[in-house]
């Protein structure tokens, strides 16, 4: 998927949709996983991880960020 600036938000991911569904589930899954990590991680840096995990906290709430990181840590 090539970016182009200028490209709808909606369309991009609309394109890495089916990007991601031209690989076998595993593969995708990983990608997805990948690129959420990334962004939290760009975000982390830029707002700190306080400020962070209180926003994943707030939007999953804080027995899914319990879990990630018990996942995280085996």
């Amino acid at each position: 998927m090539e970016g182009n600036p200028a490209q709808p938000t909606e369309k991009r991911f609309t394109g890495l949709q089916h990007s991601l569904a031209n690989y076998e589930f595993d593969v995708a899954s990983a990608a997805s996983i990948l690129l959420l990590t990334t962004l939290v991680d760009i975000i982390s840096l830029l707002i700190g991880d306080l400020l962070m995990t209180r926003i994943l906290g707030s939007a999953w709430g804080v027995d899914a960020l319990d879990a990630a990181g018990k996942e995280l840590q085996e």
